[in-house]
């Protein structure tokens, strides 16, 4: 009886605890220097149902794409090869698009005027990085229903 009821509990536990559907179809750009590690994210969002955008491992790259792709979040390791990511951080606050830093050199490591941003400290933490990403949409859409519309005519 008692592992009928465990059975039932965990039936009715799984949607609730499974928050990857809400990255389904979601646009990540992967931004990481370290192979292993990218092909890690790539293959993780792609088990989580998401479309990968890269990974790329140079800034300049990691520009290009983020000044012309449809992205829905990006992961960014802080330091590229020895260059900071911090222009590329700034091309999408800009463009509104939540970003997570992930970084093996702590909060210092980030620019003083980024640290607030989200930030995950490699070695990385699966639940720790879907959780991230989950929260990091689910509050830029909440941002942008309390934006009005943009009518700029100037981009």
């Amino acid at each position: 009886m008692q592992s009928e009821s465990k059975r039932h509990d965990k039936q009715d536990e799984q949607p609730r605890s499974d928050p990857s559907n809400a990255l389904a179809g979601r646009r990540i750009l992967v931004v990481e220097d370290t192979l292993i590690v990218a092909k890690e994210l790539a293959r993780m969002l792609k088990q989580w149902q998401c479309e990968v955008i890269g990974p790329v491992g140079r800034r300049e790259e990691a520009l290009k794409l983020a000044q012309t792709e449809t992205i829905d979040a990006v992961l960014l390791d802080v330091n590229l090869h020895g260059e900071t990511s911090d222009d590329v951080a700034e091309v999408l606050l800009e463009k509104r698009v939540p970003l997570i830093f992930m970084t093996g050199y702590g909060r210092e490591g980030i620019s003083p005027r980024l640290r607030d941003l989200p930030r995950l400290t490699k070695p990385l933490d699966l639940d720790e990085l879907r959780d991230a990403l989950v929260g990091a949409l689910a509050k830029a859409q909440n941002s942008n229903r309390a934006q009005p519309p943009s009518h700029s005519s100037n981009r």
